[in-house]
């Protein structure tokens, strides 16, 4: 199990991944999400997190970065892109 505190060594934390359900862009902080409801405010920009996290974790926009296992449904729109 892969945890946060891997991925910054500064942090006094140790949180799993698989309980983060999403992380949410601040400037140059992040708010991490978790499946308890608990937020957790860090220094560190999502373009940090998008490079050291893989699946399940998918960048959606510029503001969030979401974990997958925990989309209960995806709806697809009907819109043409050119």
């Amino acid at each position: 199990m892969k945890t946060y505190k891997n991925l910054h060594p500064n942090s006094k934390i140790d949180i799993s991944l698989e309980d983060v359900v999403r992380i949410e862009a601040d400037i140059n902080y992040s708010h991490l999400i978790l499946s308890t409801g608990q937020r957790v405010i860090l220094a560190r920009t999502l373009k940090a997190y998008e490079k050291d996290l893989s699946f399940p974790f998918l960048r959606v926009n510029k503001s969030f970065i979401i974990n997958v296992n925990f989309l209960d449904e995806m709806p697809i729109l009907d819109k043409k892109v050119m």
